[in-house]
């Protein structure tokens, strides 16, 4: 059986070589590559009787992921851990601003009676929920304002903020922890959106042919902040799982570099 020497590389970078006994080319070029080794040089040493077979150099067994892929993939582990934890932050940051301005939901029914049954949702980003508010026979909504001042100043020496007040006939009433929530169309008019959010269920609770109205407002700032951090969030995680499939990639690599090994032993 004919031996062959052989030159390539190791899945770590690092350049090998060795003798190997085969029926053919073809055969050492596979069975290398079973083990993870990209051939770039072979020839035939031999072509009968007693085989010299020479290991690889052991130089190139200094690092036990040359030639063992185990060994590279538990190398490989901390980074992506390391990765997963990174994404993991920035997700926990992004619903960490998102507490800085909950989203609030505004939602009327009217019930076959004629009765008004209101609620507001407020969550962290639309996601996580905070708090639920209930209220029966709904008849009137209006707009508390709030003037800061003090320790709560603006750059003018003051700051309004202002609340939707859903109120019953008994004199109760719901208002959302969060104020001057605004629609994403309004954003620049703080306080026009709030004033039109009024308007509409004023309009609601006078029409009985309207039998649902829902709205839904939060704040500009931590919102943009929360989105760029949970797109942020999402690229790595999708670099995360491409480097998943880092495999099939080499795999692909090293059929090219076969197939010019071929080219050049045929030569």
């Amino acid at each position: 059986m004919p031996s062959f020497q052989w030159k390539g590389r190791a899945p770590s970078g690092a350049e090998i070589k060795g003798e190997m006994t085969a029926r053919s080319k073809e055969e050492v070029i596979t069975r290398l590559r079973q083990q993870q080794i990209v051939v770039s040089h072979i020839v035939e040493a031999s072509s009968g009787g007693a085989v010299d077979f020479r290991p690889p150099e052991p130089d190139h067994l200094a690092d036990p992921s040359a030639l063992h892929l185990p060994g590279r993939r538990a190398a490989t582990k901390p980074s992506r851990l390391t990765g997963l934890l990174i994404i993991a932050g920035f997700v926990a940051a992004a619903f960490g601003v998102g507490l800085l301005g909950p989203i609030a939901i505004w939602t009327c029914e009217r019930s076959g009676d004629g009765r008004v049954g209101c609620s507001i949702s407020e969550s962290d980003l639309g996601v996580v929920p905070l708090r639920l508010q209930t209220l029966g026979n709904v008849s009137a909504v209006d707009v508390e304002t709030k003037v800061l001042t003090g320790a709560i100043r603006s750059l003018n020496g003051t700051r309004t903020e202002s609340r939707l007040v859903l109120r019953n006939g008994d004199g109760r009433s719901i208002q959302s922890m969060g104020a001057d929530q605004t629609r994403p169309s309004e954003w620049r008019a703080r306080d026009a959106s709030i004033a039109a959010i009024r308007l509409e269920f004023q309009s609601f609770l006078e029409d009985p042919a309207q039998a649902r109205i829902s709205t839904w407002g939060g704040h500009s700032v931590p919102l943009i902040l929360s989105g760029v951090l949970l797109l942020l969030a999402g690229l790595m995680l999708l670099m995360f799982v491409l480097s998943l499939f880092s495999g099939p990639r080499e795999w692909v690599q090293a059929q090219a570099e076969l197939q010019r090994a071929r080219i050049k032993s045929r030569r």
